[in-house]
């Protein structure tokens, strides 16, 4: 990114999960901090701020505690002084002046011109523009929210109006989603950039053991990670667990939104691990026979799903729903897709009895893919663009 280099870029990132000091121990598992690793890793920038929301009654404790990780990185604390009400004159302005006063404590003064404000998720754009923080926003969102069906009906208006909003007051709209990018383009957009989701291939090693309650399960094992909701094709799902009982379908994740594990946890082929820490995963997808998804094919579910990178980094083969036209394209055609069950039966049949997408030049490729698609590179990429 060519920057003069007299001037320090700053980035102040807005929505992740934790405080940095907690990430680095409970590790980075979602996009959002994926992301926030990628930017600290990158040598454009000099600082990184991570804004945390604070009470009013400890923020000072928060500030006084928040401990710079390294040089490089500090959690900063941001809260408003009063409620703005109608009956409070000149809450608003007060609330200015207060985080005014914060931030400059915490970071010094922001500079409007150069500083990046990163933002994940509307919530903390919301925060961003309630604390009035000034800088270049980058807006980043995963998947289409405004067709999810997670998304209650009485709430797409406000969101559409949200998200109108942080298209005006955005230099740049990330997402992995291509619908989601259609969206804001069909409002007027043009600030929009396709930025997929990536992979940390450090953290997955050859030979790791095999975890303790996998053990316990003999093979051939099918491994679905993530979140048991509303995104998932259900009656295909279930069809194909009931119709193979000589095969074990071990999940990791919870419910969203669904009760979809009160219907999986009675059928006797399959083991609901519930969710496991980030740092644990690799050895569950290392030690497994077949990665799978089970997406809903419709247009606005075209999100670009990380479990993928990882069992690709584990090097285990990959089934999967079609669920949107770019699927094999954009994993260099190494994951198996189809709506069919018979043909997803046989790709996984395939693929146990070693005559499908495996071996040494699969394994080969699927590295080579992985090492291409980084969080740091991806980064890199979006920072190209700045």
């Amino acid at each position: 990114m060519a920057r003069d280099k007299s001037k320090n870029l700053r980035v102040f990132y807005f929505g992740a999960d934790m405080p940095w000091q907690e990430l680095v121990v409970h590790g980075f598992r979602r996009r959002n901090t994926c992301f926030l690793q990628g930017i600290v890793n990158n040598n454009d920038v000099d600082r990184v701020y991570v804004v945390r929301q604070a009470s009013r009654f400890g923020i000072f404790k928060n500030i006084l505690g928040s401990k710079k990780v390294t040089n490089k990185v500090k959690d900063i604390y941001i809260t408003t002084l009063l409620p703005e009400r109608k009956w409070i004159p000149f809450s608003k302005k007060l609330n200015t002046l207060f985080t005014s006063f914060l931030l400059f404590c915490q970071t010094g003064k922001v500079n409007n011109s150069s500083d990046i404000i990163w933002i994940y998720w509307i919530q903390a754009y919301l925060f961003a523009r309630k604390i009035n923080i000034r800088g270049r926003y980058i807006f980043d969102i995963d998947h289409n929210i405004i067709d999810d069906d997670n998304l209650p009906e009485g709430e797409k208006v406000k969101v559409a109006n949200t998200l109108t909003d942080i298209g005006e007051k955005s230099e740049y709209i990330l997402s992995a989603s291509r619908s989601m990018i259609k969206w804001f383009e069909a409002k007027g957009f043009s600030n929009c950039l396709t930025a997929r989701n990536g992979i940390d291939p450090s953290r997955f090693q050859q030979n790791l053991p095999v975890p303790q309650d996998l053990k316990e399960i003999p093979h051939p094992r099918i491994l679905y990670v993530g979140t048991l909701s509303k995104w998932i094709n259900t009656n295909l799902l279930l069809t194909l667990i009931k119709q193979h009982h000589e095969w074990n379908f071990i999940f990791i994740g919870g419910n969203y939104k669904t009760g979809l594990s009160e219907k999986l946890k009675n059928m006797p082929n399959v083991t609901l691990l519930g969710f496991k820490p980030a740092g644990v995963v690799p050895s569950y997808m290392a030690n497994v026979d077949v990665g799978l998804g089970m997406y809903k094919d419709v247009e606005w579910m075209d999100v670009d799903s990380m479990k993928f990178y990882e069992y690709l980094a584990a090097n285990i083969p990959v089934v999967t729903t079609n669920y949107h036209p770019h699927i094999k394209s954009d994993f260099d055609q190494l994951i198996l897709s189809s709506n069919k069950l018979p043909e997803i039966e046989k790709m996984i049949g395939d693929i146990l009895k070693k005559t499908g997408q495996s071996g040494k030049d699969w394994g080969e490729k699927a590295k080579s893919f992985v090492n291409n698609n980084t969080w740091d590179k991806r980064i890199c990429e979006i920072m190209d663009n700045l």
